[in-house]
């Protein structure tokens, strides 16, 4: 599997987890944020609380 065939599956992950009426993915100003830096800024939280420990 080539690099951007496997970009392209994570972006429509990102967009159906973004779209999915499911989920309500606004903030308490009521702004949807895009799920793709909000999900990298908590996985760069977590690693670098592990690298602290």
């Amino acid at each position: 599997m080539s690099t951007h065939g496997l970009q392209q599956e994570t972006t429509a992950f990102y967009e159906q987890l973004q779209q999915a009426e499911e989920l309500d993915l606004r903030d308490i100003r009521g702004k949807k944020h895009d799920m793709v830096f909000v999900l990298l800024g908590v996985s760069m939280g977590c690693f670098g609380i592990a690298m602290v420990l």
